[in-house]
């Protein structure tokens, strides 16, 4: 009987983490924004991750899916899975080349998905507001005495 409940219990956390991800980590905070006016990407949707949970945490393995607007058709992914490739600064702090990002505490993380610039900045401003832009997913490791993973899906 005990191995039974112990079976149905281990079976039920595994269930939950492997398709029940989780949706917010409290003080790890996602602040986004619409951006226009560069070169290289007219229109993008510009993401902040504040790292205010007193633990130094590793991003690592992010992909965006768009809702309600499109990428542009120069942004880097999947295309018949609809996941893009989010990535992270590298070593001169600008150019986006990294996959995995360690974040300390009080340390903020900056990037961005880029956009179809056919698309309407208020249009951008419209969808961000309703929340219908898309869904991050990445992969938290928080580096304690006892390292553990998660992985975290925020809607935008």
């Amino acid at each position: 009987m005990t191995q039974t409940v112990v079976l149905i219990g281990s079976v039920l956390v595994g269930v939950k983490l492997l398709f029940f991800p989780r949706t917010r980590v409290r003080h790890l905070n996602f602040a986004t924004r619409i951006r226009q006016g560069d070169a290289e990407f007219p229109l993008r949707l510009d993401l902040e991750i504040r790292n205010l949970t007193g633990r130094t945490a590793v991003i690592s393995n992010a992909w965006f899916e768009f809702g309600k607007l499109r990428p542009d058709a120069r942004a880097q992914g999947d295309t018949p899975s609809g996941e893009f490739e989010v990535k992270f600064p590298g070593p001169d702090g600008r150019t986006l080349t990294e996959v995995e990002y360690l974040v300390r505490t009080k340390e903020s993380l900056f990037t961005y998905v880029p956009l179809d610039p056919t698309q309407t900045t208020q249009e951008a401003e419209a969808a961000l507001a309703a929340h219908k832009v898309g869904r991050i997913t990445c992969t938290v490791t928080w580096l304690d005495e006892k390292p553990r993973s998660q992985q975290l899906r925020r809607k935008l």
